[in-house]
């Protein structure tokens, strides 16, 4: 199936250029951040809004994707 990246903190600037980069390495890339558009499906990516401080929201958000294979934090902590 190849490599899935989840993305924590997509929609950032160092992110968004990861994102990107893994893109053009045909990586499917699961794209997270609280304020992500909603829902969008784009092909190799989806972006998922997500709190990464609300576990239980988290876990249920990203339950469809059981097959990533890859974490980026990419999020200002």
């Amino acid at each position: 199936m190849g490599n899935f990246a989840f993305v924590a903190g997509a929609t950032g600037a160092a992110a968004s250029r990861l994102v990107e980069e893994l893109l053009r390495q045909n990586w499917r890339v699961v794209a997270v951040s609280r304020n992500a558009p909603k829902n969008k499906v784009d092909g190799k990516i989806t972006y998922l809004p997500a709190d990464l401080l609300d576990a239980d929201g988290l876990k249920v958000a990203i339950s469809p994707y059981r097959d990533i294979t890859h974490l980026f934090f990419t999020a200002r902590a």
